[in-house]
């Protein structure tokens, strides 16, 4: 996090949190092939890929999943409306970017052929942008209401047992948590914070001092980091009924190794100044890790400035 950029934190109700309305556009021609319903423990997650709506077919559902065709339409809902709003943002940004650079250019006084060059050039690349991001804005408005009806179709109580899964779950396509001051917050799970403190805490306390034992402190501040991995990987318990398999997370004494490894301090090479400095993995792909320990699962990451709990 850069130093002036702000932290903003809310929580949100994972019960009774669902995707905004769809906002009516236009449609347009292009949209991506709708997903197929597979029934056996796959779901197909709706996915922005190189500035296009696109679905991964073969996703395994989370382990505890009975009906994964159901779980894959909760999820999709939710990312849609992520989709939309980070769209949205860029789509602003870009248009701020190409009205900048012309006025700037139109204003531009002197006859200095560099920067007339360089404020063409931004211009040309803003109108790409400005194009791409328009372009997607308008296939996710135009995919967005049959992804929310077939959401809508899933009964209530199946939409209350895996609301909890699927908020935890979606994290790995998009932390997008809502547009602030023309920016994406993130959501970070509650208690994900404490739990990467403490892992930084102890991987520079104990890392490179051969001398501290292994003590009632050392043994504490690890017990403490576990009891605080199994509280973030608690949220996906349940007993088993008609929608899903029962499931009891606690955390093993290897996934704290793995955490504590992970946000070990280690060497960069920044290849613009030559420099080498000290470095350490930041909160967003730290939770991506969580996420897939508790899911036992790979992680995909996902990173923004701004952040909500959920």
């Amino acid at each position: 996090m850069k130093k002036n950029e702000k932290n903003t934190s809310a929580t949100i109700d994972q019960t009774t949190a669902t995707a905004p309305a769809a906002t009516k556009k236009p449609a347009a021609e292009k949209k991506p092939a709708p997903a197929i319903k597979t029934g056996d423990g796959k779901i197909a997650v709706v996915v922005v890929e190189r500035d296009s709506l696109t679905y991964y077919k073969d996703v395994k559902a989370p382990t505890m999943v009975l009906k994964s065709d159901d779980f894959g339409a909760l999820l999709n809902a939710v990312l849609i409306a992520r989709y939309a709003d980070e769209t949205s943002v860029k789509l602003t940004k870009s248009r701020k970017t190409l009205a900048d650079a012309e006025k700037a250019l139109k204003e531009y006084a002197g006859s200095d052929d560099g920067e007339i060059a360089a404020l063409k050039a931004k211009i040309a690349a803003a109108q790409v942008n400005v194009k791409k991001f328009a372009a997607l804005d308008t296939e996710i408005a135009t995919a967005r209401p049959e992804i929310e009806a077939e959401a809508a179709k899933v009964g209530s109580d199946v939409a209350t047992a895996y609301n909890p899964i699927v908020t935890l779950f979606s994290l790995f396509y998009s932390t997008a948590a809502g547009i602030d001051d023309g920016k994406i917050k993130m959501y970070v799970v509650r208690g994900m914070h404490d739990l990467y403190a403490a892992c930084t805490h102890y991987a520079d306390q104990y890392e490179n001092d051969a001398a501290i034992e292994w003590d009632a402190t050392r043994k504490e501040s690890f017990a403490s980091i576990r009891e605080k991995l199994t509280a973030i990987g608690s949220r996906l318990n349940g007993a088993a009924d008609a929608y899903r398999k029962g499931y009891n997370f606690t955390a093993a004494s290897k996934d704290v190794n793995r955490l504590i490894a992970y946000v070990t301090r280690y060497d960069k090479f920044a290849r613009k100044t030559g420099k080498i400095a000290d470095s350490r993995n930041k909160l967003a792909a730290f939770q991506a890790v969580v996420l897939a320990i508790c899911f036992r699962q790979k992680a995909v990451d996902g990173s923004s400035r701004y952040e909500v709990e959920c």
